[in-house]
C-alpha cells in the first residue's frame, strides 16, 4: 500500500481493529495501512500528523506507531489518553463493539503486556513472563506496547 493511501485509511477510520477479525481472521485495511506507514522513512511525520489530524481511531494508530518509532515523544503524546471516557468503536475477532479509549490505552489486567522496549516481540515478553501468562493470560494495550507489538506479528505472515 502507497504512503498516500496508507495515511488516508488511517486518518479517516471510524474504527480501531485488532490484527484480525471476521470469522475468517481476516487483516484488516488498517492494520496494513499502519504496517506501511511503519516502514516509511517519514513514519514519525506521518504518525504525529495522525496525532492532530486523525479520528480518535486513527490517533489510536498513531499512539502505536509512535511506541516504537519515537518512545519518548509517544510517552508524552499518551498521557491526554490516558484517562479519556470517550468511546471508540472496535473490533476484535467476530466483536463489534465500543471501548473507552482509557481502557485500551492501559489495562487494569496483572496480565497486561509491558514490553521491556519498543521493539521487543509479544513472543519474546511472553517467554520472559511465562508464569504472569500461565496465570492471568494476556492482555493487550497501547501503554505497554501490546497492540504495536502484535500488529508488526502480522507483518511476519503478510508482509507489506
Amino acid at each position: 500500500m502507497d504512503t498516500a493511501k496508507a495515511y488516508n485509511v488511517l486518518l479517516h477510520t471510524d474504527t480501531f481493529y485488532g490484527p484480525a477479525v471476521g470469522a475468517a481472521g481476516i487483516v484488516p485495511e488498517t492494520v496494513f495501512a499502519f504496517l506501511s506507514l511503519l516502514q516509511t522513512s517519514e513514519a514519525k511525520e506521518r504518525f504525529s500528523s495522525l496525532l492532530e489530524e486523525g479520528t480518535l481511531a486513527g490517533q489510536l494508530y498513531a499512539l502505536c506507531g509512535l511506541y516504537i518509532i519515537d518512545h519518548e515523544f509517544f510517552k508524552e503524546a499518551v498521557e491526554q489518553y490516558r484517562h479519556l471516557d470517550s468511546e471508540v468503536r472496535t473490533m476484535f475477532g467476530c466483536i463489534a463493539s465500543h471501548c473507552k479509549v482509557a481502557e485500551l490505552i492501559e489495562s487494569a489486567s496483572p496480565g497486561a503486556v509491558r514490553l521491556g522496549y519498543p521493539n521487543q516481540s509479544l513472543e519474546e515478553w511472553r517467554k520472559d513472563h511465562q508464569g504472569l501468562v500461565e496465570e492471568y493470560g494476556f492482555e493487550l494495550d497501547i501503554l505497554g506496547g501490546g497492540y504495536t507489538a502484535v500488529f508488526c506479528e502480522v507483518a511476519k505472515y503478510f508482509p507489506v
